[in-house]
């Protein structure tokens, strides 16, 4: 997030920068581990289930009002930026 920033700095005016999809960073953690310990490579992807998207969409529902209230999230699997190109 500091690198983004400070990349970002160099010529944009940053509005916000926050971490995004906290709620699946620790399945996710907890995937690739067991993938290295298994020495498993990476499995074909398959469409998730109905049940799958309905209890992702409760966590991302969750997600969103912790957002809402706080306007950042302090961990995540992505970043998401909102940024300005000054005039010259």
């Amino acid at each position: 997030k500091k690198s983004l920033a400070r990349l970002l700095n160099q010529e944009y005016r940053t509005l916000h920068l926050s971490w995004i999809h906290s709620s699946i960073l620790i399945p996710a953690s907890v995937i690739i581990i067991l993938r290295k310990i298994l020495k498993r490579e990476r499995t074909r992807y398959t469409n998730p289930t109905h049940y799958t998207n309905q209890v992702m969409n409760r966590f991302y529902e969750v997600e969103q009002m912790i957002y809402k209230t706080l306007n950042y999230l302090p961990f995540g699997t992505s970043i998401a930026a909102v940024a300005l190109k000054e005039k010259l």
